[in-house]
């Protein structure tokens, strides 16, 4: 589902400024499932000067037809971290690149939040060939 299509809903519903359920969202747009990411933490520098991106956030599964928590089993919500490593001090320098830092770090959030929900296996090259012509 877009993200314009529930921000669009969002903003529907939510005329008084009183926060909006999730699970109301996500009925609104026929979803069983969502995907909650919380951020806890965002930052650029750990003293202010030197550059150490670092991005936290809490992520957890929920059915919403049957309001159970899909993901994780035993508990409240999974942590997810992401960094941007090997940075230039230049990088801190201007608007214009601590923007585009924002923009990484923000991006390999992403990419780690994306990878706790795909699964890939890795065999033998040509494994599968010989099994499927029989």
């Amino acid at each position: 589902i877009s993200p314009r299509d529930i921000m669009r809903v969002s903003a529907s519903i939510d005329r008084y400024g009183e926060p909006v359920p999730m699970s109301d969202l996500a009925k609104s747009v026929d979803a069983q499932t969502l995907i909650y990411v919380e951020i806890s933490g965002f930052s650029l520098t750990s003293d202010g000067h030197t550059a150490k991106p670092v991005a936290n956030c809490n992520v957890k599964v929920l059915n919403v037809d049957e309001r159970t928590r899909v993901f994780p089993v035993d508990e409240e919500f999974f942590p997810v971290r992401a960094v941007v490593t090997n940075i230039a001090p230049s990088r801190l320098s201007g608007s214009g690149e601590i923007r585009k830092l924002s923009e990484e770090l923000v991006s390999n959030l992403g990419e780690a939040v994306a990878k706790l929900f795909y699964e890939h296996y890795t065999g033998r090259l040509g494994e599968n060939i010989e099994t499927n012509r029989r």
